[in-house]
């Protein structure tokens, strides 16, 4: 293995900070689905920025292993990346925020389904059929 010098972690650093850009634009992406989620193609287009996301994650977490491997004391995040990934953090919660929002309202709506549903079957009888079985006991 060849020994990489200081421009190497330099170069490593940078490519970090790099990759923590595009998840900032990963992050911002889904939350702007979120907030247009009305579509149907909204599970598509959430499904393949997770996708995104997970593999810039790998990425970081394999350059952020070859700098330890360097240099563990030059590896830590400077003040700009942790800003970044403050930024990061408020829009994931605002994501989730939202996901738990999304799913409740879900939830209501099928217990409103539901609710409707008995009334019509109460009311209507839409539940019960027409049809009468008929069993034939063949040992008699």
């Amino acid at each position: 293995m060849v020994p990489l010098d200081h421009k190497d972690i330099l170069f490593l650093a940078h490519q970090r900070h790099e990759l923590y850009m595009k998840l900032l634009d990963c992050s911002t992406r889904q939350l702007s689905l979120m907030a247009d989620r009305e579509g149907n193609d909204f599970p598509s287009l959430f499904e393949r920025e997770a996708k995104e996301w997970n593999q810039i994650t790998k990425e970081i977490e394999y350059i952020q292993e070859q700098m330890n491997l360097i240099d563990p004391e030059q590896s830590s995040a400077s003040d700009s990346l942790l800003d970044l990934m403050q930024a990061i953090e408020r829009q994931v919660e605002a994501i989730y925020h939202s996901l738990s929002e999304s799913a409740a309202d879900t939830g209501a709506d099928l217990r409103s389904v539901k609710n409707q549903r008995k009334v019509m079957n109460a009311y209507y009888r839409l539940d019960q059929n027409d049809q009468v079985p008929l069993y034939f006991d063949h040992k008699k």
